[in-house]
């Protein structure tokens, strides 16, 4: 066990990383980059979209992998994972359906304010400037209350910053921390197992009731579920009752809102009904997001990428699922976890979790 006292318990060392351009991405898990006026292809371990970092002549930062360190039995096409990209506010341009590009930042927003269409959310003690249904994310009196920079919901700006897009970082940094008890919330367990296979009980027997199909419902949310899934962690301690911990990724930022899925998941969407289902077998349930990036002020569900999933979450919360965010300062040297707590927003505003 690490020494609690440790700081180097809540950060992973990145290694030598190389400096690269994306070319294209190929596929899902490969990107095409010229490191030094070659091409070579990159492993992408997120298979989110990932549009406004993975664009042609973004910046990237890449790892060569020695063979010793890659998975036995198996054979990799890359030789090089792709580890960390580079955003800078306004840097992509999202092409039009005629395939000409067009800018991400719009007159006002080059005139220093900036108003984005979505429900009109004000949080405890924020107060926030709101015109009809619309929001301005630039006025916003309070301060973050984590680092003292920009108040919850404003766009970032300042210098370009790196974001992580390796999915494997999250577990291993939260899995980390937990051994360490550096987290408030789980500082009581003392025990920390890894992908815990929660069994095979479906909900009629933890319910007593068997749902069934609708016609036209989503399948994803509807008809008899097991909970036979790998759930990241399974946290023990004296005196308190065993808790499920699912850790999710977060890459996809806009004015300081970490949002996820950055595509549609029905494997996020199985984890959530399973921790819900796993309440009444006595387990405390959790859903994780650790934003990969230093600008995140608040993490909410990406309801216009995945409205299911935005459902679930809302539901699993009422239920009594534990939501929680966190967010990682990172450099081409280590990816550090800030244990502060970030708030969640849903759709009746924020919340910070006690």
């Amino acid at each position: 066990m690490q020494d609690p006292c440790d700081s180097r318990s809540l950060s992973i060392s990145l290694g030598r990383l190389e400096e690269a351009t994306v070319i294209s991405r190929l596929n899902r898990f490969v990107a095409l980059v010229n490191l030094k006026g070659r091409e070579v292809q990159a492993h992408v371990a997120d298979s989110g979209r990932l549009k406004e970092l993975l664009f042609p002549g973004n910046r990237v930062m890449i790892r060569k992998v020695l063979e010793e360190n890659s998975a036995a039995g198996t054979e990799r096409k890359t030789r090089y994972d792709l580890v960390l990209a580079q955003y800078a506010h306004g840097s992509y341009a999202e092409p039009t359906k005629a395939g000409s590009p067009v800018s991400n930042t719009s007159n006002t927003e080059a005139q220093g304010t900036v108003k984005e269409k979505r429900p009109c959310y004000k949080p405890s003690g924020v107060s926030v400037g709101c015109t009809g249904d619309s929001v301005d994310p630039g006025n916003i009196s309070s301060r973050d209350p984590l680092d003292g920079e920009t108040g919850v919901g404003r766009s970032f700006s300042g210098k370009p910053i790196w974001v992580s897009v390796d999915t494997r970082y999250p577990n291993r940094l939260f899995e980390q921390a937990l051994v360490a008890r550096k987290v408030a919330q789980f500082e009581r367990y003392t025990s920390v197992r890894r992908e815990y296979a929660v069994g095979n009980l479906t909900a009629t027997e933890l319910t007593g009731a068997s749902p069934k199909p609708s016609r036209g419902k989503d399948p994803r949310t509807t008809g008899p579920r097991k909970i036979g899934s790998r759930i990241d962690f399974l946290l023990e301690g004296p005196d308190v009752p065993p808790a499920l911990v699912e850790v999710k990724s977060v890459t996809l930022c806009r004015n300081g809102t970490g949002l996820f899925p950055d595509a549609p998941t029905e494997r996020a969407v199985r984890h959530l009904r399973e921790l819900t289902e796993a309440i009444q077998a006595g387990y405390y349930p959790y859903i994780v997001f650790i934003a990969q990036r230093e600008d995140v002020r608040a993490v909410a569900a990406n309801k216009e990428t995945d409205p299911v999933f935005a459902k679930a979450l809302e539901e699993a919360h009422l239920a009594g699922v534990k939501v929680l965010a966190y967010r990682c300062k990172v450099s081409p040297e280590e990816i550090r976890l800030d244990p502060n707590i970030l708030p969640i927003l849903f759709e009746d505003g924020y919340h910070l979790p006690g």
